[in-house]
């Protein structure tokens, strides 16, 4: 496992799984990876200003904003949820959940905002965001079980399985944890950690 534990990981537990069996996530899970990712650079950027979330927009390809079919703001996309056409508030609802994680913040800015948003479209984004708690529990629980954030072996589990230029985060935490100073040489990460 030490030596390849994505095969391990792929080929076992996709085979538990097709046997039925549920196992325990590991960080090299996408969503126990991309989660603890987002947990990682949210603690180390608690101290930098936040982009506004107003500030989103959605962009879909094929759609122009003349036919009214247009990805548009996150505004427009919200107003079209309380549409009395059926077809509209469905195009929005399916536009607003695929690009869900990019457009989170807007819509938690939006729902608890100071301007009315209509009941059909309040009830829209909750149903969205409570899909997606229920979607991040499992890995989050894997996540606060495993101690991933505060275990550098975990960590080394997690910076291999990324790809290279999304391992900064991780190594600043590492080097946080560690006291070394590796940078991104993964070897020497390896030699420290796994003695």
């Amino acid at each position: 496992r030490r030596e390849h534990p994505e095969l391990f990981d792929d080929d076992l537990f996709g085979l538990f799984e097709k046997l039925g069996v549920r196992l325990p996530l590991t960080a090299r899970h996408p969503d126990v990876r991309d989660l603890a990712m987002r947990l990682i650079i949210t603690a180390r950027d608690a101290a930098e200003p936040v982009r506004d979330p107003r500030d989103a927009s959605v962009e879909e390809p094929g759609y122009s904003e003349g036919e009214g079919r247009g990805g548009g703001g996150v505004d427009e996309l919200i107003a079209r949820l309380s549409a009395r056409d059926f077809a509209t508030r469905e195009q929005a609802r399916r536009t607003l959940a695929r690009h869900y994680s990019s457009l989170e913040d807007a819509l938690l800015h939006r729902l608890l905002g100071e301007e009315p948003i209509a009941i059909e479209a309040q009830a829209s984004i909750r149903a969205m965001m409570m899909r997606r708690s229920l979607e991040l529990l499992e890995p989050f629980e894997s996540i606060q079980r495993r101690q991933l954030l505060d275990d550098p072996q975990q960590l080394l589990e997690l910076l291999e399985a990324v790809p290279s230029e999304q391992r900064w985060p991780i190594i600043e935490r590492l080097q946080t944890l560690t006291g070394a100073a590796h940078g991104a040489d993964l070897d020497a990460w390896r030699r420290t950690l796994r003695p």
